[in-house]
């Protein structure tokens, strides 16, 4: 038995689409699709027992997230009014996504059977579940450093 139901975790998923989408241009279009992002993201991640067809994408989901992390802090840094936070929450992020999947704390398994097995593994969730707070703590700041009142209106 997981140490915590899925859906614990949905709120996380659903959660990072916004600090990510408010600060690209066209913020209307990504907010959303950040959100349908994440939902497949966390079926992968967290629902992959019950719906193994759609867990083999998990390596696909997370190289899509990761890619989209190089041009959120690109927007970030470049308009953030403090550059050394969002530097400091740049190596934050990387410092957690590396360690976290070098030892193996919480980061999701490319094997969906690997992943499946983790799910009821209670040392993984509970890391996993700090990865989710300790990441929505980073792209929050992130994305707050940002100043969006010079944004246009139709953006």
């Amino acid at each position: 038995m997981a140490a915590f139901s899925p859906y614990v975790f949905f709120p996380f998923h659903m959660l990072l689409a916004y600090p990510l989408g408010r600060v690209f241009p066209m913020s209307w279009f990504f907010i959303p699709f950040f959100h349908l992002f994440y939902f497949g993201q966390f079926l992968v991640e967290h629902m992959a027992d019950q719906f193994p067809e759609v867990a083999k994408y998990g390596p696909v989901l997370i190289a899509i997230g990761l890619s989209t992390s190089p041009p959120f802090f690109y927007i970030c840094h470049s308009k953030a009014k403090n550059k050394g936070l969002v530097k400091l929450m740049i190596l934050a992020f990387f410092l957690l996504l590396g360690g976290s999947r070098a030892m193996q704390w919480g980061f999701p398994y490319d094997d969906p059977a690997e992943q499946i097995a983790a799910l009821t593994d209670d040392f993984y969730n509970k890391c996993h579940l700090a990865l989710h707070v300790a990441l929505a703590v980073i792209l929050f700041t992130c994305s707050f450093a940002v100043d969006l009142s010079d944004k246009t209106k139709g953006d």
